[in-house]
């Protein structure tokens, strides 16, 4: 055996066997693929219930629109959405959207992430005026759910910290950000549709 084919055959075997230890995907698209909201788990709205809900938006309040749209898409998606979080100063999971209380207390958005990934959720829709009381927690809750996120963002449409905050949450979440300024807005409807379209069931992942 000559000596370049005796460097070649250990230098194949190594190749060989590196090959076999890589992944499959690289981290960029193993994370897009897990956040794509195709997944087995269930869809969570997240509904921001904080004492900054209570803010007029024309003729109703924030908490009011929310309530509404909410309600419309679980009537027409259930089962597809059956898991609701509602959060303020704690968070608690609902059975309806009729027991999205009256605002109230501050805003842990992370404590509303952190129970929605109670249920291994393939997608969490987050409805919020993008004031969360402690931003690296909640963004770390973000994170460590591993789903896909949208966002609603529904305040004004002047409030350029909030809004920054909503779309940097879903950059995390390989999710979309609507920005509804509902203050501005006739009623509620384009809020509604916003969460109707996001809620629609993700198309299945192709093998």
């Amino acid at each position: 055996m000559s000596s370049s084919n005796s460097l070649a055959l250990p230098l194949q075997r190594l190749l060989a066997t590196a090959a076999k230890s890589l992944p499959r995907e690289t981290g960029v698209t193993a994370r897009a693929a897990r956040k794509s909201g195709a997944g087995p788990g269930p869809t969570v709205i997240v509904a921001d219930t904080s004492g900054s809900m209570a803010d007029r938006a024309g003729a109703r309040s924030k908490i009011e629109l929310l309530r509404e749209a909410v309600a419309a898409a679980w009537e027409r998606l259930h089962p597809s959405i059956r898991h609701l979080v509602r959060f303020d100063s704690a968070a608690l999971s609902l059975y309806s959207p009729a027991e999205l209380t009256e605002p109230s207390g501050v805003t842990a958005m992370h404590l509303g992430l952190q129970t929605a990934g109670n249920v291994q959720p393939a997608r969490v829709i987050v409805i919020s005026d993008g004031q969360p009381d402690d931003e690296a927690a909640a963004l770390k809750a973000a994170d460590e759910l591993g789903c896909r996120i949208d966002v609603i963002y529904c305040g004004p449409d002047y409030d350029a910290k909030a809004i920054a905050f909503m779309q940097r949450l879903a950059r995390l979440g390989c999710g979309e950000c609507v920005v509804e300024d509902v203050v501005r807005a006739a009623g509620g409807l384009r809020l509604t549709a916003a969460v109707q379209r996001l809620a629609l069931p993700a198309p299945k992942a192709r093998p």
